[in-house]
């Protein structure tokens, strides 16, 4: 008992210092991305869904590069910090921005 007790606190401790993404005031269907990537943009339900023709919106500002760079490079790049700080839970919170990707991701 006691244990489901700290891990819930631990839990609760962490859940409340991660950024969360503003509420919708659609209602509770679109309050989340579908599993199929519905309802990721409210004024365009099926913008972006599986299964529906992709066409580029936006024209692009730089060319893309003939040769894309070193994969090692950018993870170094993107995922580098200047200073380490430790959570409390000594969970890193980049654990729940990757889990939200393979779980969300398609």
């Amino acid at each position: 008992m006691a244990r489901l007790k700290l891990t819930a606190q631990q839990v609760d401790q962490l859940w409340n210092t991660l950024q969360h993404p503003p509420l919708s005031l659609l209602g509770n269907e679109h309050r989340f991305r579908q599993p199929d990537g519905a309802y990721n943009n409210p004024m365009h339900p099926n913008l972006g869904r599986a299964g529906t023709p992709y066409a580029r919106t936006v024209k692009p500002m730089t060319l893309t590069p003939m040769s894309l760079p070193d994969a090692g490079h950018v993870f170094d790049s993107v995922m580098s910090r200047r200073e380490y700080r430790s959570h409390p839970n000594n969970v890193s919170s980049m654990l729940f921005y990757v889990a939200s990707i393979i779980i969300h991701g398609e």
